[in-house]
């Protein structure tokens, strides 16, 4: 599914385990409650995407737009966000321990990365 077109979407509470949507473009699609553990999403729009409560644990978000995506209760554990842009981002009891970024990931104004648990890569 690299490249899917998936604008909109609504994929509330569904297990996409290692699904590879690279490069998709999810733009405000709806995920609420869905499992993406371990998917490959580098490159992907999730601009505006409700992601509320899902589990991305150790997914690939490298270079993904998740400006002004919703995470709040999402589960990030490992996950890589390097060079991913999280700006108004909400990130409200996200739990980001052991994430990955880089000096290119851009996050939401006054977001402290070290306090929310993340690596430096």
């Amino acid at each position: 599914m690299i490249g899917a077109q998936l604008a909109g979407s609504d994929l509330e509470g569904k297990d996409m385990s290692g699904v590879d949507l690279s490069r998709a473009n999810l733009y405000e699609a709806s995920l609420m409650g869905s499992t993406l553990a371990h998917a490959k999403l580098s490159g992907s729009n999730l601009s505006r995407a409700n992601l509320d409560g899902v589990d991305l644990t150790e997914a690939d978000l490298a270079g993904a737009d998740l400006h002004g995506a919703s995470l709040m209760g999402a589960t990030l554990h490992r996950t890589n966000l390097v060079n991913a842009d999280l700006a108004e981002a909400e990130l409200s009891g996200a739990d980001l321990t052991g994430a990955t970024y880089d000096e290119e990931t851009v996050f939401p104004d006054g977001f402290d990365p070290e306090e929310n648990g993340m690596v430096r890569a």
